[in-house]
């Protein structure tokens, strides 16, 4: 069950960011995730009313290690860590920044920042497990320590 879980989220990751902007993917991806969420619902409450299923540990097995900008859900698509961006300042990139939010919620509000930050180098980035989201643009690939 944790391999179909983790294979699931993987490849849906792997379809957002190879699939145009089409509506019917979109569409589909949003059905592939409900489905895929109301599969971690179960496995809550079997784990909730003593079933020896291990929440946590599906959990744990189903998060990427690495990600790159984009917006994110904590819980969801990224887990809660620490996470660094390193940039070559040596190479040209047409966006000389890397702008990254925690998120209170993913309404796209500036009241949802919880903390910023911009900078032309590199960025080390506490995602605590309270986050709603996590937010970057410019950046390179975030690795988890």
């Amino acid at each position: 069950m944790r391999q179909f879980i983790s294979l699931t989220l993987l490849g849906l990751v792997t379809v957002i960011f190879g699939c145009s902007s089409s509506s019917d993917e979109i569409t589909e991806l949003r059905a592939e995730l409900d489905a895929t969420k109301a599969e971690l619902t179960q496995l809550k409450e079997s784990s909730d009313n003593g079933s020896s299923t291990n929440l946590d540990a599906v959990l744990s097995s189903g998060f990427p290690e690495t990600f790159g900008s984009g917006t994110w859900e904590v819980g969801i698509d990224i887990e809660a860590g620490t996470y660094v961006s390193r940039r070559d300042t040596n190479v040209s990139f047409n966006n000389p920044f890397c702008s990254w939010e925690r998120l209170s919620g993913l309404g796209g509000t500036i009241s949802e920042t919880i903390t910023a930050g911009l900078t032309d180098g590199n960025a080390i980035v506490e995602i605590q497990p309270s986050d709603i989201g996590f937010t970057s643009i410019g950046c390179e690939t975030w690795i988890k320590r």
